[in-house]
């Protein structure tokens, strides 16, 4: 019980600043709001992560992934939607989920194996083909990441996010969510906290904290989502720092980091498997829902604002399309890797590598993108021969 007060002081001292002082300086606005989302996500973690108790375990895992990313999900929606104001919001909106996608995926994944195997695995032997193996079950969400990469090289080729991507990825994420949902229900008792004490406690204490939980983090992200974006783009504008760079790195690094913390504690507890099943599960979901919300946002602040041409796309131009493009040929990379189900320590290495290449290098990023694609042929063969 005392992480979940922890985590509700965390967030009092931005909604105490915004509702009592109005106004701080960037900087600290910055710091505040940030606290306040990571704080929100522990809580949403956990009580998404508690409920896993009451439904089938693919649902939870699914649910974990979508609350966890919660924050993410208000900062893209916010830019989204300041995006039909000011066109070059479009450019933050894009960065965020492009960043957040391959965040996800470049240091997610990798750190998630590496937890399993030198903690979860209490000194067993470390080699290259050390590993997690997933059983069938995680065939869904593989399937739907497929689906969802695929489409996403549509973006690429129209150079814009329009309403008919938000009505086809979000249909799949529906489809994706109704099949995760017939799977049978797995209890999974908890041995750390505070999942431990809220399965501990009477139903009747249990689900109605869960429910606070819940709508104390949903208000406390819905009055920082703003805060934190604006003050990111300041403090880069005031300092000289690439705001571009602040909202794709670091925006997705803070509204992300309650999920990898949550994970994380999975895999050292030796359940490498959900851990990475639902980084998987989130990826899905931001390669769904998440683009599906951008041209919504955009089109719903257009009509409410009286602007032309209210179902017009979000166009890309040249550095959002190619961010894009990126993305999609790590996505469509990361299926290779584990669509045999299997995801060894040399295939993590090699997504860091790559990742941190272009991480470091901007320049190379275009040049990096290819470099994806021209690894999936020999990896898909590698793998069907089980040679990797």
């Amino acid at each position: 019980m005392f992480l979940i007060l922890l985590a509700i002081t965390g967030t009092l001292p931005w909604v105490i600043t915004k509702f009592v002082f109005g106004h701080v300086v960037n900087y600290i606005q910055v710091v505040l709001t940030g606290i306040c989302i990571i704080s929100a996500g522990f809580l949403l973690s956990w009580a998404s992560d508690a409920s896993r108790k009451y439904i089938s375990g693919a649902l939870s895992i699914a649910i974990v992934a979508i609350l966890a990313v919660l924050p993410e999900y208000a900062v893209d929606i916010y830019l989204s939607y300041k995006a039909g104001i000011d066109e070059q919001y479009s450019h933050y909106a894009v960065a965020n989920m492009t960043g957040a996608n391959r965040l996800l995926i470049g240091v997610g994944w990798p750190a998630i194996l590496l937890a399993f195997l030198v903690f979860g695995r209490k000194g067993a032997e470390i080699n290259l083909k050390s590993g997690i193996e997933f059983d069938e079950k995680v065939r869904n969400e593989i399937f739907f990441l497929l689906i969802s990469t695929i489409w996403s090289f549509n973006l690429f080729i129209k150079k814009s996010i329009s309403l008919i991507d938000s009505l086809f990825l979000i249909l799949i994420f529906g489809i994706y969510i109704y099949r995760a949902s017939k799977e049978e229900t797995e209890e999974l008792e908890e041995d750390f906290e505070p999942i431990r004490t809220i399965n501990h406690l009477k139903k009747g204490v249990a689900i109605p904290l869960i429910v606070f939980m819940f709508a104390w983090s949903g208000f406390a992200i819905f009055i920082s989502a703003e805060s934190f974006a604006e003050g990111l783009i300041s403090l880069g504008k005031e300092f000289g720092i690439n705001e571009f760079l602040l909202i794709q790195w670091l925006a997705p690094f803070a509204s992300e980091s309650p999920e990898f913390v949550i994970v994380l504690i999975w895999a050292v507890k030796a359940r490498g498997s959900d851990a990475l099943r639902a980084l998987v599960s989130s990826k899905v979901n931001q390669w769904t829902l998440l683009i599906g919300c951008i041209p919504l946002a955009y089109s719903f602040s257009k009509f409410i604002h009286g602007k032309e041409n209210v179902l017009g796309a979000l166009a890309l131009d040249h550095r959002q399309q190619w961010e894009v493009f990126l993305t999609s040929a790590q996505s469509l990379f990361a299926f290779f890797l584990i669509y045999d189900l299997k995801f060894s320590l040399k295939e993590a290495l090699l997504l860091a590598v790559l990742f941190f290449a272009q991480f470091f290098v901007e320049h190379l990023r275009e040049e990096m993108t290819f470099v994806y694609f021209a690894l999936c042929i020999p990896f898909f063969i590698l793998k069907y021969y089980k040679k990797v």
